[in-house]
């Protein structure tokens, strides 16, 4: 009876994850996270989101202005931006995953097994979007409600109140649990009968993904890498004089971005004079670069979809652990010197010695494609460890099959003499 409603315990699950992941996007790009009604003019409401303040006006529409300063958000509203952009992630690779393990996907059985491992991931990603999305809503939420019911500010002053997007984050963090509980309560009912032949096939060729996957993994890490060593904006400040005037700072150079002028930039002229962090940041990032190019080009020649003799598959599996373990160190160096840049910026962002009057420093973008590409490498690098530690040395799924047909033709011709 189980087997009957599977599918459909699927489909459900599918669609209330996809329906989830839907709201949370929308919870992360609408700016109603707080309402604001003014006394004064109730013609006029303003909300706040995570990205801008607008005012709703019924005569004028709609005015939106975007922040200006990442660090200068409460906490629960910088928290919440990654939080939200984690939730929409998972979510998204949950559906990928899950998608590729529902039942109406014919791939044969003797993958069965591989299907059962992609829902109980998608699953758990489905789970683990659903409550990154819950935090953040209900931290923003709670802190409303502190400041509403605040004692110590004045009767006068307007409260925010809650807004719409709560609402909408809270009900995405239901429908991606709800979908991932219904998907992992598919793979319990899962019944699964493979031959020692199809079992070995099907989990070399499991390897086989893990291999590339890792692989294409590690080289869009190492290209990210790449990126944030040249990029020159690991530093961004807005002078508030001159609001069309946007400067950078990266490694190598420094840059001045204006709307009419285009971008100017300037390599800098000493090495020594730089900040502490930016010597051993480009120290650190260049090595990184090394490493990830060395370890490409040695997981490269591991790979199984590179055809070797049977006395060189142990020389495979060595080459994809040294170019795995390469890749850890490599997103290792990458994630060090942007986490200490961004340490010393929110530092100097929150240093009461310097005057207000000082225009502070910003985390850029480079920063961002730092963490994400150390992410990638090192993510990559432990699928290739993985499945080196998983492979066999031995027999190839060729040669099973093989000896499971003589070992079959075997018994047949053992049938025909009794009979």
């Amino acid at each position: 009876m189980a087997l009957v409603y599977r599918p459909v315990m699927q489909l459900s699950g599918i669609l209330f994850s996809l329906l989830g992941w839907v709201l949370s996007c929308l919870t992360t790009y609408l700016p109603q996270w707080k309402n604001l009604n003014l006394e004064l003019n109730e013609l006029e409401i303003w909300t706040m989101g995570l990205w801008q303040a607008c005012v709703v006006q019924e005569e004028g529409g709609m005015q939106c202005k975007d922040f200006d300063s990442f660090l200068a958000l409460p906490p629960e509203l910088r928290i919440s931006r990654i939080l939200m952009f984690f939730s929409n992630g998972s979510g998204l690779l949950g559906l990928l995953l899950s998608g590729f393990g529902l039942d109406c996907l014919k791939i044969g059985e003797r993958q069965q097994e591989q299907k059962k491992r992609l829902l109980l991931s998608g699953g758990m990603l489905f789970w683990i979007s659903g409550i990154t999305a819950i935090v953040p809503v209900s931290w923003v939420a709670h802190s409303t409600v502190q400041e509403f019911w605040d004692e110590n500010i004045p009767d006068i002053v307007p409260r925010w109140d809650f807004g719409e997007a709560l609402f909408v984050g809270w009900l995405a963090g239901f429908c991606l649990i709800l979908g991932g509980s219904l998907l992992n309560c598919t793979i319990c009912s899962t019944e699964v009968h493979p031959s020692s032949v199809h079992y070995a096939v099907a989990e070399q060729q499991h390897q086989h993904r893990l291999q590339l996957v890792g692989f294409v993994l590690s080289v869009l890490g190492w290209i990210l890498t790449g990126t944030c060593n040249y990029l020159p904006d690991w530093k961004n400040l807005n002078l508030d004089l001159n609001v069309l005037e946007l400067w950078t700072m990266g490694l190598w150079q420094t840059c001045i971005v204006q709307d009419v002028g285009g971008t100017q930039c300037k390599n800098f002229d000493s090495f020594l004079a730089l900040p502490l962090e930016f010597k051993i940041s480009r120290i650190l990032v260049s090595t990184s670069n090394g490493l990830g190019l060395l370890s490409l080009v040695i997981s490269g020649l591991g790979l199984d979809c590179l055809r070797m003799e049977d006395t060189e598959q142990k020389l495979k599996k060595q080459l994809l652990l040294l170019g795995g373990i390469l890749l850890w160190m490599s997103g290792v160096l990458a994630l060090v010197p942007v986490s200490w840049v961004a340490h010393t910026i929110i530092q100097e962002f929150w240093d009461e010695d310097i005057p207000e009057i000082v225009p502070r420093w910003e985390i850029g973008d480079a920063l961002f494609s730092g963490w994400f590409g150390g992410f990638f490498t090192i993510l990559g690098g432990s699928l290739l460890v993985s499945t080196s530690c998983l492979s066999s040395d031995h027999q190839l799924p060729e040669q099973y099959a093989m000896a499971d047909m003589q070992d079959t033709h075997q018994h047949l011709e053992i049938g025909n003499r009794r009979l």
